[in-house]
Parts: C-alpha cells; structure tokens; sequence
C-alpha cells in the first residue's frame, strides 16, 4: 500500500506512524501552501520532499517535546542498559541456556543427585550425578557440559565424554566448584552435544538442554559429616536446630551429620568429598564399590578426608580381601568378642546413669600386626583391659580408623552420647544437647535459641591475595596527570594568556595542551601497565613426618598480561606414584563470598574444564588479574621440619627430648609448638565442654623468627612455662574475636591471629551461649572448613605452626608451560605423630 505522507512521532517509549491523506496537512484539510502560516503544532517537524516531484512533503517527522532534551536520552539509554546488565548477571547466576535452545531434546536428562547426599555447600565442590537416556536409534558418542558463571562474568563449561546407548538410562558423575551466591532458587543448564565428526573432546550438534535444580543448600557457615547407612550411632545429635531453623548456639557452627548415603551412589572423583570433614562407614557393604569409587575415596583419605568404620556385629566384611579398600585399613588382627557387656564401656558411650547399656553384644578388639609400621596400626581408645577398640592407619595427610563397637546396633539406638566417644574420635569441643535441654537451661520459657552473631575468620584472604596497590599506583598517576591538564588548560592556562595578552589563542593554547596531556597519558599508561606473569598468594602447606607427601591449598590472584586466553595449570605426574592412583590436582576460578557481585566484562566468553581433571584452564585474559583456588599434593617442595638426629621422645616426666630444624627458604615467624600428651582420661560425668586432651603449647622464639637450618632444642621447652591447653587456646578465641570488635574486617595485620583461630578452630573455647549476652561473637569460617588441625587432639603428637611472609607459592603453578615468579603467605603446619597412649575405662568403673 502506496502511502504520500507519512508521520513518525518519536515518543519516550513508543515510535506511532500514521498515514495522512494524500496533498493533505495533519488536520486533513488540503495541501499547506508555501505562505500558510505554521501553527504551533508544526515546531520540530521537518519536511522531507520527494526528488522526482515539488508535491508537498511525503515524510514528515516530529520531534516530540519530550525529547527535546539530549539529557533525557542519555538517562532512558543508561537505564536500559543497566537493566539489560541485570538480566545477563541473573541469567549468568542460574546458568544460561544457550540461544534458540529449547529445553528438551533428543536426550532425557534428569538430576539423580545434586551432591553426595543430595547436599551442597556454596563456595566449595559438588558432586553431580545426571541420568541420561538417550531417545535416538543408535549407539552415538557424547559430550555432556554444565554451565557455570564464572566471578568474572564468563561462563564455564564443565564437560565429561559418555557413550549413550538408546533407550537405556545411564548416570554420569560432574564436578563443579559451586559460587558462593548459590541458593535453593539456582538452576544451572546442562547441554548434550554430539562429538565432532573429527573425533576428540570437541562439542558437535547439540541435541539436548535441561535445567536441573539444586535438592538441598547448606550455608558457607556449616560443616558437613557424611554417614554411609541409615543409622547415625548417636552422630544425629550434632545437628540441633529449633522450630525456626537455627543452630544450636553451643558451637561456633552447626555441623550438618548427611545420613543415608549407600556404597554405590560415591562419587567417582575426590572432589565429590571435598566438602566433608569426615566420612563415617556404619552400614553397607564395601564390596558394593566400584574401582573408580574406591580410587576416589583412597585420593579423599591421602588429601586429608577422614575415614570412620563400624564394624557391624554381624556380617563383617571389612576385613575380607575383596574388599577394594582392604588396603587403606589398619594393618591388625581383628578378634571377635561375645556377650560382652557394654556397661564396662559406659564412660565411653553414655553419660546417663539410669539408662541400662546392653548386657550380650559383640565388640571386635585389635592388634597390631607384626609387620605393621608405626603409623599403620595406632590405638586411639581401648577397653576395660586394654585391649585396643578403636585402631588408626595414618594416610597422606587423612586417615582411616575402625572402631570395634557396633555404635549402628538397634540395641545402642538413642543410648548413645556423642560427646564422649564422637568427640574422642573426632576431636571435637562443645556440649550436645538436645533441643530440650538448650532451652531449658536457658529457661525463661524460651522457645527457640539465641542467636550468635560473628564474622567468618577467613574472610581476609582476599585482603592477601589482591593486587589493589599496583592498580593503586596507576590510579593516582591518572589523577595527578587529570588534575595537572584540569589546570593548565583552565584556570591557570587561561590566566597566563590573559596576563600575556595572548586571549585570542586559547584555542590553540587548549588544543596543544590537550595533545600534548593525551601523549603524556598514553606514555604513562604505557609504563605503568604491568607487562609480566606474577602471582600473590595464600597457602596452607601440611606435612605428616613420616608421611612422603605435604598438601597445598591455595587462593592465589595471577596477573595476566595479554589480550585472548592463557592457559593456568597446577601440579606434575609424580603424584599417582605416591600412593594415590591416577591422582588429580585442581584448579578453579575464585570468587570472594564476601563480595557477592562482580562488574562482569562486557565481553563474555565461554572456556572448558574438564570435570575429572580439573587441573589445567584455559581462562580468557583481558591484561588484568584472574583469582584462583587450588588443591594440590605432591612431594615436599622444601624440607620441613625435621629430627635432627634420631627421635622425638616424651619421659615418663612429659619431658621432652630430640632437636628440630628446618630447611625453608626464609626464616618462620610466629612459631608455637604444641605438645599432645594424649587424651584425657575418662570421666564417670561430663559436664561443659572439656578439652579432651592434654596440651602444653611455646613460643620458643617469642617475636623472632626461626632462621632456617638452625635447631630447636626441645630439651628446653619446660612444661612449667608452657600455656596449658585451655588456657593456650582460650586465648586464640578471644584473640579472634577482638579482631571484629574492632576492625569488622581481618586486616593483613590480624591475619596471624586468624589463622591461629583457623587451625584450631574445633579445640577453641565455645560460645558463652548461657550469658546475658544473646549477641556473643560466634567465630565460624566459610571456604577453610577442612583445614582443622583438632583432629590431631586425638591422639599424643607435637605440633609445629609457622608462617613464611614472603614466600613463592609451593604448589606447582603453570602460565603457559612457565613457572611465573611468586610471593605471598605460606602457614606451615607440621604434625609429627608420638606413641599411641589411648584411655581407657577401668573394669572398676574408674579410668
């Protein structure tokens, strides 16, 4: 349809086009001549005539007094693109289905579990395990991804290769670092791709889109304790809530005990375990594990993962040698003991004295083998006759220990008290108490518990690895060259020409001030820019004498100096020779829980990790700095600390006797050794939240450093000038706790009190929960949950904590095949493990 006028109006929101009339104006009456007079109506039109005729016009366009004003569009243009920059952060936040990619496909997918247990933790690993069936007609090779945001505003693609088999449902495990910004409302997106015709790991045709819901959320704050079986052997009574949900303020934080967990749904890589502090076995059959579920749990145990086995009254299988974690046990002879009467074990079960224990059971007691190492075969509790129930096998840096009593019995349901046993074996420190009991002793009619307020000890590991002060330079070099040329082409400059008499060259004047303030810009963006790979860091390094292995867990910011994408990389292949079989190291991107949002790049970019080795990245580089996590193990990079000749020894006295030294490229600040005598001995009443063994802590060299390669005599560590236990670590506790009360934040400053509070965080005092004080200061962590050093006041060791200020990082870090130069933090934590001296209850009643 031919129109001869047409009207565009411009409005705030909407662009209205109306035809008129052929020769007619806006009201309709007839063609305007050239001397009609305009009306008001006719301001802002403009008349646009056709080239092949002098007809009146045949576009007329108006500007509408609305936008008349060039502010207003700026304003309308900015408030759209900030609302187009939300909605691409809350896509990224729940993961992004890919462009005209309609959920669906030719694959079904569907969550099997989103987290060994069905549970996540944000800001740390998660297992998820998909069930995929394919609705094709042939056999076809497959690429599975899961999309991820990264803190940067990319998007990761977390992939894993699958034969898929048509119509035959099949599972498949990926691992994912989850953001601390997850919640129970978060999706992420998982697409199916065909393999390339080439062959490889390089995504083809996508045949299939889903997006999968997370089943359950725990907070950053929590700790997490997995129990394989449906019975909890009274380790239920760690986690207390009250109606509303919150924690029982009798501990720093909640640790959440995941029951239910059977032998086939393990993961099949380390990093599903990652989470928990501590697996415990207390129903299944170990049998029932694949190879690749017991590589995974042998690699947890050699990182530091803790493993707990009940031997069951019946049917034990643990000690067959089909078993494909026989390895991995104590190495003992087990004996099997009937009609035991549990009453001579009630120090170590119950505290209630009117609730009958068992009178037939069965309890398996050990022995050491002949062949059997020192740190193969460790009593850790005994019973009436010494006769070890409890025996640990020391790994890497974990360890497994097999407890004889069958805490899974019906016969023990309800009977048992976690404090005093749990505790003994996982070197915990605060009351269990039941819902009831909390808000009874609160009294007041109370119905639900204090809340505890407090910071996250680990929150300034960001104020460690940040580069602020080189960007800081660059920054303030920008404001004096801004402030100069502000001057000299304004004030100052026009000041001049007006004193010289030369006014009527101000424009050339600004123009060559201009240029000549650009060209001093450019240089000094040029000089300043950083041109070199160099690394900050923050990392924990862990070593058990006797133990040919250290851990590294590191947060560390990498600059990176180019424009397109870099490859990062952690870690060699010496590792699987050390014990673990096909052992991984990883690698994530980092993003800070305290800082929940980014300004992502405008540029977003997509990059691939592979779920199973996620030890190699290549990330995209925009020359800036790229945060990263890592968990790595490996030979010791650096000797550290050591006997000098012979052994450690402690006397009939508790004196101690041998010399240390050390190796370490620097000298070690703010040492503190601490001796572990052993456990305490049983009580017949436990009351409050006794520390469970027997601690004298030093600081032998007060304020100075430890220089490398000189010797520690222990000989002068008298236990009479030693901080006994409680005290020692009371005094961590208030530490930490001043460093909120007055900062809010943890400075590099505070940071040594902090990581004190860290590395003893399950030994420190509790809350005062029965105070007045409703708001006392809860110290709780978010990211270093797993890097307790309480678990070690289980049985007699000394302890060596220090801290190298400037150190390269010790993990092996990778740019592009190169070694970049490094310096940060490094905390040293050495445990060297003495001769076992387990408690145990008397056949009298006493211990």
């Amino acid at each position: 349809m031919e129109l001869d006028h047409i009207e565009l109006e411009l409005m705030q929101s909407n662009l209205v086009i109306e035809p008129l009339g052929k020769g007619a104006d806006r009201a309709g009456n007839g063609p305007r001549r050239d001397g009609d007079a305009k009306g008001d109506d006719d301001r802002g039109h403009i008349h646009v005539f056709s080239p092949s005729t002098s007809q009146p016009p045949d576009l007329m366009v108006r500007r509408m007094p609305a936008m008349r004003s060039p502010l207003r569009t700026l304003i309308l243009g900015f408030v759209c693109l900030v609302l187009l920059a939300v909605a691409s952060a809350s896509s990224a936040q729940d993961g992004n289905v890919p462009a005209g990619s309609p959920l669906g496909g030719e694959v079904q997918i569907e969550t099997d579990l989103f987290g060994v247990g069905s549970v996540v933790r944000p800001a740390d690993f998660a297992a998820i395990r998909l069930r995929l069936t394919d609705r094709g007609d042939r056999v076809r090779d497959t690429l599975v991804r899961l999309h991820m945001p990264d803190p940067d505003g990319d998007e990761v693609l977390v992939e894993r290769t699958i034969t898929l088999n048509p119509g035959r449902p099949q599972l498949l495990w990926l691992y994912a670092h989850i953001p601390p910004t997850f919640d129970r409302q978060s999706l992420l997106t998982v697409t199916v791709h065909e393999t390339a015709e080439g062959g490889g790991l390089q995504a083809g045709r996508q045949i299939a889109v889903g997006r999968i819901p997370p089943q359950r959320v725990v907070p950053m704050t929590e700790s997490l304790i997995a129990i394989v079986g449906r019975r909890d052997g009274g380790l239920a009574n760690y986690t207390v809530r009250d109606d509303s949900d919150a924690p029982s303020p009798t501990w720093h934080e909640l640790i959440n005990v995941i029951g239910g967990i059977e032998p086939d749904t393990m993961p099949d890589a380390w990093m599903g375990l990652a989470p928990f502090e501590a697996l415990v076995w207390m129903e299944g059959d170990p049998t029932d594990l694949r190879a690749d579920q017991a590589a995974a749990l042998r690699e947890w145990i050699l990182r530091g993962g803790r493993l707990f086995i009940v031997l069951p009254s019946v049917g034990e299988l643990w000690t067959n040698t089909a078993n494909p974690l026989f390895d991995v046990l104590p190495a003992m002879k087990v004996t099997r003991r009937e009609g035991v009467n549990l009453e001579a074990y009630r120090r170590l079960l119950s505290n209630r004295q009117t609730l009958p224990l068992p009178g037939n059971s069965v309890v398996h007691v050990f022995e050491a083998a002949p062949f059997a190492g020192e740190q193969d075969a460790m009593p850790i509790l005994a019973g009436p006759d010494g006769a070890p129930i409890a025996m640990r096998r020391l790994i890497g840096l974990g360890d497994v220990t097999v407890v004889g009593l069958d805490l899974a019995s019906p016969a023990l349901t309800g009977r048992i008290d976690a404090q005093l046993i749990w505790h003994r074996l996982l070197g915990k420190r605060f009351e269990v108490l039941t819902r009831t009991e909390v808000l009874d002793t609160l009294g007041r009619a109370r119905t639900s518990f204090p809340r505890l307020s407090g910071d996250p000890l680990d929150q300034g590991i960001s104020n460690m690895i940040n580069k602020t002060g080189s960007a800081g330079v660059g920054v303030l070099l920008g404001l004096i060259v801004f402030a100069t040329y502000f001057l000299l082409a304004g004030p100052i400059g026009f000041g001049l020409l007006n004193k010289w008499g030369w006014r009527r060259h101000a424009w050339l004047a600004f123009i060559g001030v201009a240029a000549a303030f650009t060209i001093v810009a450019w240089g000094g963006a040029s000089v300043v820019k950083p041109r070199k790979i160099d690394i900050t860091h923050l990392t924990f390094l862990d070593g058990v004498y006797g133990q040919n292995i250290v851990r590294a867990r590191s947060w560390f910011s990498v600059l990176l100096p180019t424009y397109g994408a870099q490859t990062v990389s952690i870690g060699d292949d010496e590792a699987p020779a050390l014990g673990a079989r096909d052992s991984r190291n990883a690698l994530w991107p980092w993003q800070d829980p305290a800082s929940s949002s980014r300004t992502p790049f405008p540029d977003r970019r997509e990059y691939i990790i592979d779920a199973r080795r996620p030890d190699s990245i290549r990330v995209p580089t925009r020359s800036t700095v790229k945060e990263f996590e890592s968990w790595w193990i490996g030979p010791p990079p650096w000797r550290l600390p050591r006997p000098v000749d012979g052994e450690i020894r402690v006397d009939a006295n508790s004196a101690l006797s041998g010399a240390l030294a050390h190796e370490l490229p620097e000298a070690m600040e703010n040492v503190q050794v601490v001796l572990n005598l052993g456990q305490q001995p049983l009580s017949a009443e436990v009351r409050g939240s006794p520390l469970p063994a027997r601690i004298f802590a030093w600081a032998p060299f007060g304020s100075e450093a430890w220089p490398s390669g000189a010797a520690l005599d222990l000989a002068e560590l008298d236990l009479r000038d030693a901080a006994v236990g409680q005290e020692f670590f009371e005094s961590i506790q208030v530490a930490a706790a001043r460093i909120f009360a007055s900062q809010g934040d943890i400075a590099p400053t505070n940071l040594p009190r902090a990581i004190q509070a860290i590395t003893w965080h399950g030994a420190l005092e509790p809350p005062d929960w029965r105070g007045t004080n409703i708001l006392e200061a809860a110290l709780r962590r978010r990211i270093t949950h797993t890097l307790d050093l309480s678990r070690w006041l289980t049985q007699p060791c000394l302890i060596v904590v220090g801290e190298l200020p400037n150190s390269q990082i010790p993990s092996p870090i990778f740019v592009e095949g190169e070694t970049p130069p490094s310096n940060g933090r490094t905390i040293i934590r050495w445990v060297y493990p003495l001769a076992p001296n387990p408690p145990r209850p008397a056949s009298d009643g006493a211990s």
